[in-house]
């Protein structure tokens, strides 16, 4: 069924009735997709949303475009479960073709059509790519009517000039023109921003449906992910009540379900009927929200077996688990919410950062990034034959300015590996790391090893108390090619040391 009609059906009365869609991401291992499956199913069985969306992997280019597809055949043909994918613009017109038929085959009736991320306009679109989500949307009413719902994205809240924020407004109108039903906002934490971009958008001739989007904030680091890569007005009262318990993250996840429960009840005091909620592909969180708002729980499938569990892998099981199926899933459906280790559990859905799946690195401009790196062509084409640097002074620059953004020194406020400062726990490290850089081995990322420390430990820790942090100190670094055979040669003299080498070509060692 398609997503406008869905609308209809639901009138926006302030009563509590309302529709409401969980967006997922494509995980990014096959453990993690089985996972993802079991999780979706079972919120699915237990809070009925009225559809669930699929978005697309960051990076990757129109392979990961793809994976939309992939995942959302698999709930909407199995699962029954109103499914809508994503068609961007990183996908050939022939992609698009032979998505939406597989779509219609499996019978998807929803599409969401989108930029894409690392898409430069600028550059043209090519032979094969689109150079607008609204050429999307034309293609798709081309090709199938209005056999589609088309939904496409808006931007409340962001942090532009008036000439950006014109630009997106007549963007939009453009896409809604191409022949867009729906507009499903991105996520905001100003409720007026909002409503005064909801004012512009029908000021324009914007009148299609418009469903807000609903982030949850999990962690402070996806909340630092969001504030420099999403450019967001954060409202002051947003931003201090997070960075007071940045230390904690249950007391992040619970100030997070504050803020989109009061996001989400002055959207449909305001006569919205329906709401998109950005999962993360993390369950406690929305549902606590949806909880709060009045959707209850539903019984979901009883006789839950070991092989559909949401955690792929377990060590420890309690020995009379199956006389109690529903408490033990209760209790461990969650485990995934808190750190696993340094990046988390690959089998988890929610595997990776904020940033692979909402936004991209936020860059400074390429002349501000030419001043921190000390990039200066038209001076190094005075100096030197050819414009080009002797390399003991190419390489000394580069590890000035590593050895600036490990301290904070200067303007280098940003490597293109990392667009925030460094975190509190390298300052640990940082004579050691200084001194690798000054070796030539540029330190990229770190941590110091912890054995048993609090919790709540003003660097280490990550969440309440009662726990304890342990982990394993590591370095990656760049090296010149010449000197990996040596390199490892002094790894190998010590047994206790692991290593990883790994080239352009994506060529590896370890031991």
């Amino acid at each position: 069924m398609k997503l406008i009609d869905k609308l209809r059906g639901h009138k926006g009365n302030g009563n509590g009735e309302f529709l409401f869609g969980l967006e997922f991401f494509p995980p990014h291992s096959d453990a993690a997709v089985d996972n993802l499956v079991s999780r979706v199913q079972r919120m699915g069985e237990e809070l009925e949303p009225g559809y669930i969306d699929i978005s697309a992997r960051m990076g990757g280019g129109r392979g990961r475009a793809m994976e939309s597809l992939v995942i959302g055949s698999i709930f909407q043909s199995n699962a029954s479960m109103e499914t809508q994918i994503r068609l961007t613009c990183l996908m050939s017109r022939d992609d698009v073709k032979r998505a939406l038929a597989s779509a219609r085959r499996t019978g998807i009736q929803n599409v969401f059509c989108v930029k894409g991320e690392m898409f430069d306009a600028s550059a043209g679109a090519g032979e094969h790519l689109f150079s607008a989500s609204a050429d999307l949307v034309k293609l798709v009413r081309e090709l199938h009517g209005d056999y589609f719902n088309v939904a496409v994205a808006g931007h409340p809240g962001r942090d532009t000039t008036e000439d950006e924020y014109e630009a997106q407004m007549q963007s939009l109108l453009r896409k809604v023109e191409a022949g867009a039903d729906t507009i499903i906002s991105q996520f905001f934490f100003s409720w007026s921003a909002f409503e005064k971009w909801e004012r512009d958008c029908k000021d324009r001739g914007i009148c299609v449906p418009i469903i807000p989007g609903i982030l949850p904030i999990v962690s402070y680091s996806s909340f630092k992910a969001i504030e420099e890569g999403a450019r967001l007005k954060i409202p002051p009262l947003v931003k201090d009540r997070i960075e007071a318990a940045k230390e904690d993250d249950e007391k992040i996840k619970d100030i997070g379900v504050d803020i989109a429960e009061d996001i989400a009840k002055q959207a449909l005091q305001h006569g919205h009927n329906a709401l998109h909620f950005f999962t993360m592909n993390l369950e406690r969180s929305t549902t606590s929200v949806l909880e709060r708002l009045g959707v209850s729980r539903k019984g979901g499938k009883k006789n839950v077996s070991f092989r559909t569990h949401d955690v792929k892998e377990e060590f420890v099981r309690p020995i009379f688990w199956v006389f109690r199926p529903d408490s033990y899933l209760a209790r461990t459906a969650g485990w995934d919410e808190f750190p696993n280790g340094r990046w988390g559990d690959m089998a988890s859905p929610a595997f990776g950062d904020l940033t692979s799946s909402l936004c991209n690195i936020r860059m400074p401009s390429l002349k501000v990034r030419q001043e921190m790196w000390r990039i200066d062509k038209d001076t190094d084409a005075v100096e030197y034959s050819g414009g080009i640097p002797p390399r003991r002074v190419l390489e000394q620059r580069v590890q000035d300015t590593f050895i600036a953004f490990l301290k904070g020194e200067g303007n280098v406020k940003a490597l293109p590996w990392c667009s925030t400062p460094v975190g509190g726990e390298t300052g640990v490290i940082e004579n050691q790391l200084c001194a690798l850089i000054s070796a030539g081995l540029y330190s990229i990322n770190s941590q110091p090893a912890v054995n048993g420390l609090s919790s709540t430990h003003s660097t280490f820790g990550w969440g309440g108390g009662k726990g304890r942090v342990y982990q394993k100190a590591y370095v990656e670094f760049f090296i010149a090619a010449e000197r990996v055979e040596d390199m490892r040669k002094e790894l190998e003299k010590e047994e206790t040391w692991q290593y990883h080498i790994v080239d352009e070509k994506v060529l590896s060692k370890s031991a």
